[in-house]
């Protein structure tokens, strides 16, 4: 099942079979909408048990500080509380803006753990190519003395 639905803001398409929400923003949008389509957005998460989440962001403006710390404080413990394994994002291609929202997503990084993997991108396929690459062969295989290694032989 897809399906697609166009807000004022921003654009969504579910993918039932990839459980993937893909967001796209159409603009810069004010703090208020920012927080009040954010939190729609997380409903979503919530209510569809998502996986994998894919943000657009090349054609919005880059956060403001009040901005980012609702996102901090706010935004990605509720995005924590949801089901998803990967949130990926796609960047406004500025070396600037890039080093902005990679300071963002560090800062974030260091002050919570989450159950997720977080990255940002400037190519969509790149971006995709992560979300549902598994992990690499020798972190899925048991080490030595591990009591799955005996369901092996």
């Amino acid at each position: 099942m897809q399906l697609i639905k166009e807000e004022q803001l921003y654009t969504y398409r579910y993918l039932e079979a990839l459980s993937l929400l893909e967001v796209v923003w159409h603009g810069s949008v004010s703090a208020s909408e920012l927080q009040e389509s954010l939190q729609e957005v997380a409903a979503i998460l919530k209510e569809k048990e998502i996986n994998y989440f894919l943000v657009d962001e090349r054609l919005s403006r880059a956060a403001k500080a009040t901005d980012e710390t609702w996102i901090r404080a706010f935004y990605m413990p509720l995005l924590g509380s949801t089901s998803i394994k990967r949130f990926a994002r796609l960047a406004c291609p500025t070396d600037i803006q890039q080093h902005i929202v990679s300071g963002i997503i560090s800062a974030i990084n260091q002050e919570h753990q989450y159950r997720f993997g977080m990255k940002t991108f400037r190519d969509k396929e790149d971006a995709m190519e992560w979300l549902f690459t598994t992990e690499p062969l020798k972190e899925q295989m048991p080490y030595r003395g591990d009591c799955r290694a005996f369901s092996l032989i």
